[in-house]
């Protein structure tokens, strides 16, 4: 028996850092793909997302099946790919979550098979969060004129605007 489980963020195999840039607080969606590499049927499939936290279980997240099961036997079979996807909001930063595949090898019948362990695999996911930021200071002559009157210049003499330009983003800006 084995299980191959293939995780992909926004459609993209992401296995290292930094994986893809996606926008703060917008959706994030991971499809995991579980395939049998075995030569046995496996049953009682189960998907899980350690949701960033691998050394926290309580915030670990199952999935959606959304399809696969060709035969409708409840048995991942050794030419069905099932397909499990999962979406929540992106979070500032680098981003590290790792899927989990585990299925119990079975024999014809879908009896588990006597002395047969659980199958495990892991794929890992990353996204960068980022939020871009721009902030800008505009003073004249020296003085912050968010508000009337501002300075008072005599006419005729030379003005000076000061632009202040600074980088609230967690990425460089161009």
């Amino acid at each position: 028996p084995q299980i191959d489980i293939q995780k992909a963020t926004n459609g993209q195999d992401a296995d290292t850092p930094t994986g893809q840039l996606v926008p703060v607080r917008s959706p994030v969606t991971w499809t995991y793909t579980v395939r049998n590499l075995g030569n046995v049927p496996l049953k009682r499939v189960v998907v899980v997302d350690d949701n960033g936290t691998p050394d926290n279980p309580r915030d670990d997240f199952s999935p959606a099946f959304v399809a696969g099961d060709a035969d409708d036997d409840g048995a991942l079979d050794q030419n069905e790919t099932w397909t499990y996807r999962a979406t929540r909001s992106t979070r500032a930063g680098q981003y590290s979550n790792v899927g989990t595949a585990i299925g119990t090898p079975v024999d014809a019948n879908n009896n588990p098979i006597p002395g047969a362990a659980a199958v495990m695999d892991t794929d890992p996911s990353h996204y960068f969060g980022y939020r871009a930021r721009l902030d800008i200071q505009k003073s004249t002559n020296g003085q912050d004129a968010d508000t009337p009157t501002g300075p008072v210049v005599p006419v005729g003499s030379t003005v000076t605007w000061t632009y202040t330009v600074t980088n609230l983003s967690n990425v460089p800006l161009q």
